[in-house]
């Protein structure tokens, strides 16, 4: 048997750029949407979450922020 390349998100097994930013546009969401309601449930100490939720939205108050 010889090993080959597949890309499973298509019919064809052939890699396509459309395929790819389709599979990025539309699971990016829902790892979002899991990430900022699991972060909220980790046993660390608020300011700790709160730094990451306000770091991952690009909410830091910083010169570029201001």
């Amino acid at each position: 048997m010889v090993d080959s390349l597949y890309w499973k998100t298509t019919s064809t097994g052939i890699y396509v750029v459309k395929d790819t930013y389709r599979v990025l546009v539309t699971t990016n969401n829902l790892v979002d949407e899991f990430f900022y309601k699991e972060i909220w449930k980790l046993p660390i100490p608020h300011n700790v979450t709160a730094f990451t939720w306000r770091l991952s939205n690009d909410r830091l108050p910083c010169q570029e922020n201001l």
